[in-house]
């Protein structure tokens, strides 16, 4: 067993390195995981979620849809590793894209909540086997050009299981148009 404390990232704004803010009063080997949320489990297996539905950022993904677990010893800095994988997507065109689904075709999962065991020897491992849909969707609010006026192609990321798809869909809804835009890969 083990307990959870909320901490705070006090630089606010993205960064390679955090400083955070917190309390707990154990001084041996302690586990974090980001994001946080209440109810999130303790011990051996601690529940994370990859969000279905997921928010355009520029040049990054959400950094609230990626989730990561850290272990380390007092006085050491803590080094969060990522458990999901990100897939950019880059289209051409002049087109303003109001969101990209990724589904999977023999259905796979690639969201919902899952777990993680935070006392992992050389890198965490994602238990997948509670996840429940078989697609994300990356919602670009009132829309996001495909190309800026300096010409150069906008990425598109989406967070994802880890995982091997072999036969999926990626469906664009653009600005406009009735009917999506669809590739079979």
């Amino acid at each position: 067993g083990g307990y959870y404390q909320k901490f705070t990232n006090v630089l606010g704004e993205p960064s390679a390195n955090g400083v955070f803010e917190g309390y707990i009063d154990q001084t041996s080997q302690y586990y974090a995981i980001y994001p946080y949320t209440d109810n999130q489990g303790h011990g051996t297996s601690v529940s994370v979620t990859v969000p279905t539905v997921q928010t355009y950022r520029v040049n990054s993904f959400d950094r609230d849809m990626a989730p990561m677990v850290g272990k380390g010893n007092d006085g050491e800095p803590l080094h969060f590793m990522n458990l999901c994988g990100v897939l950019a997507v880059q289209l051409t065109g002049s087109e303003k894209v109001k969101s990209i689904v990724f589904e999977t075709k023999n259905g796979e999962k690639v969201s919902g909540v899952c777990s993680v065991d935070p006392d992992y020897v050389d890198y965490p491992v994602l238990d997948t086997s509670t996840a429940t849909e078989i697609y994300v969707t990356l919602d670009c609010g009132e829309g996001v050009l495909t190309k800026a006026e300096d010409g150069t192609l906008t990425q598109f990321y989406i967070v994802l299981m880890p995982g091997v798809y072999d036969d999926l869909k990626v469906t664009v809804h653009i600005d406009g148009v009735e009917a999506p835009f669809t590739c079979g890969i």
